[in-house]
């Protein structure tokens, strides 16, 4: 009898789902990306290239965007560097080094309300195809991370803005802060 009770058991406890191991392909634990402060869409004159990417472009049109994050994501360093992603986008950093965890990007398309912001792994831009992008949104969504509400992506929009060029871009964005009161400019 006792055998029966320990074979139904464990047959039991088999089918029971084991919670999920930690994914060491991406650095985020649902906890890097605080809040998304301000979403800049913008057009440039001239173009810009894109290079966070296998295959580099030039782009015209994208976002800049503000978020608050984690500090020690902001640091600087020649290796390790966590990317960050937009949607399906690699985000390129603008600015670095800020102690309080504000950092201010840029995406070469414009982010929806659906896309997952999260830091994933740390390799290096140019190695991520399109594998490595449905890799990485599987191992966030396997670590709980889903999209940001509507309302936030909503209260995040600011205005299309058009730049000449990059350096007129550039120069706008690294004056965009995370303040308590707001993005300050």
């Amino acid at each position: 009898m006792s055998t029966v009770l320990w074979l139904l058991w464990s047959a039991a406890s088999a089918q029971e789902p084991m919670p999920p191991e930690p994914d060491p392909t991406i650095v985020d634990d649902g906890t890097l990306v605080d809040r998304i402060w301000e979403v800049t869409p913008f057009r440039l004159g001239e173009a810009h290239p894109y290079r966070h990417a296998r295959t580099p472009r030039s782009v015209k049109e994208g976002a800049v965007v503000v978020l608050s994050v984690a500090p020690w994501t902001q640091v600087a360093r020649p290796v390790g560097v966590p990317l960050l992603w937009v949607g399906d986008q690699l985000a390129v950093r603008l600015t670095w080094g800020d102690r309080e965890g504000c950092a201010v990007v840029w995406v070469p398309r414009r982010p929806e309300p659906s896309d997952l912001v999260f830091f994933g792994t740390t390799e290096l831009p140019e190695r991520m195809g399109p594998a490595q992008r449905v890799a990485q949104a599987g191992a966030a969504q396997r670590r709980g991370i889903s999209a940001r509400s509507a309302e936030e992506w909503r209260t995040a929009e600011r205005p299309l803005r058009s730049f000449v060029d990059f350096r007129e871009l550039h120069a706008w964005a690294t004056q965009r802060r995370c303040t308590s009161a707001g993005v300050g400019r």
